[in-house]
């Protein structure tokens, strides 16, 4: 079964992952909450609830999950790898992937959740507490 990696990243940091089969550039579309949330990152609870407000992001993260099931649906056999960017990937990117992750567990699918450029930060899994590799093995 292939595994599914979800990687949150930053275009100030670097650019989107080579590996990545489908990359979310949410930078022009969706507006960076920095500016209303002084010093909050993701995973701050308001953090999350202010990017998952926004209009269009859960149609957004449904067209994701539908996407990767796609991906995963076909012939191939190697892993899929999801990326989603932002500018510094502390607010939009690291959300959005985890809300992907989520309806995708929610899915019964299995899911790698890792934050490129969070620095300092992990994902709070429910299931797990440990920090993630902050790229797929």
């Amino acid at each position: 079964m292939q595994a599914l990696h979800v990687i949150s990243f930053g275009y100030l940091h670097g650019d989107a992952p080579d590996d990545a089969h489908l990359v979310a550039d949410l930078r022009d579309h969706f507006l960076n909450p920095a500016p209303h949330l002084p010093d909050l990152v993701f995973p701050d609870a308001r953090v999350r609830e202010h990017v998952l407000a926004t209009p269009g992001v859960s149609a957004l993260t449904e067209a994701l999950v539908a996407a990767t099931e796609a991906l995963v649906a076909g012939p191939g056999t190697e892993d899929v790898v999801l990326a989603v960017g932002c500018s510094g990937g502390e607010h939009r990117a690291p959300t959005v992937a985890r809300d992907v992750a989520e309806r995708l567990r929610g899915r019964g699918h299995t899911v790698d959740l890792a934050h490129r450029d969070l620095h300092g930060h992990v994902d709070h899994d429910q299931d797990r507490d440990e920090e993630r590799p902050t790229r797929p093995v």
